[in-house]
């Protein structure tokens, strides 16, 4: 996990404005980190605009290499494992989580047999559709989905499962990071802020993330100081991979 304090820290060492008193200050940052928090999470399972025609995957994607799972993996969610099994109502309906931002997997535990009483279980995976390949497959007499081989789509807040009578789902997603917030306490007696880790919120991030983190800091941090300096020297960091 990263420590607010030190990429908050570092940005301003980097940047090196204080002597003109144009250093970025606690709310200047709060509103940086936020958008930093985000783009470092979208870079990482995969950025819609690096798509392009004859190639399905971005530079960077969802599990597309170890230590792109290592960095996602804390937002991992299993519902059924780790938490309560997704609910799947009698429409084959279930509710999208709160925190919901881009699925991994989903199952469904059929009864395999049932020998005196003990109820064996297998694991089917629930295929994942587009809603016009789901119309295909409900029409088709051969694919129709059952409970050997369940599928789902996603509509505006509802996950559809067919066949509808699911009940349950073992559903694995990637949850949204916690916002990070660098806080200060004021001393009035001399103005002076002094960082609070009691109320702070750190990225949750693994330790070799920070440089990354820091390089997009400084990127918003250069513009907001009009300095191209500073956005050059973020642009050097990305292009060498720092």
């Amino acid at each position: 996990m990263i420590q607010v304090n030190r990429v908050y820290e570092l940005c301003n060492f980097i940047t090196n404005k204080e002597q003109m008193g144009n250093t970025i200050n606690a709310s200047e940052f709060n509103t940086v980190i936020h958008a930093v928090n985000i783009d470092f999470f979208r870079q990482r399972y995969g950025l819609p605009q690096e798509y392009v025609a004859g190639q399905p995957l971005p530079k960077m994607s969802y599990e597309v290499t170890q230590k792109i799972t290592d960095d996602l993996s804390h937002f991992k969610v299993r519902m059924g494992i780790d938490t309560a099994a997704m609910v799947v109502d009698a429409q084959g309906r279930a509710n999208i989580p709160s925190d919901y931002v881009h699925f991994s997997s989903a199952r469904y535990n059929a009864i395999k047999d049932n020998v005196c009483g003990t109820v064996n279980l297998k694991a089917r995976v629930i295929e994942h559709l587009t809603d016009a390949q789901l119309g295909d497959r409900l029409g088709n007499s051969i694919k129709m989905p059952t409970l050997r081989n369940p599928v789902f789509t996603m509509f505006s807040n509802y996950f559809q499962f067919y066949p509808k009578n699911l009940k349950y789902v073992e559903f694995t997603y990637l949850r949204m990071p916690r916002t990070p917030v660098y806080r200060v306490t004021i001393y009035p007696q001399t103005d002076l802020e002094v960082y609070d880790p009691n109320t702070s919120v750190n990225f949750e991030y693994p330790e070799d993330c920070f440089n990354e983190i820091v390089t997009l800091c400084l990127g918003y941090t250069g513009v907001n100081l009009r300095s191209a300096d500073i956005v050059q020297y973020s642009q050097m960091l990305k292009e060498k991979g720092i």
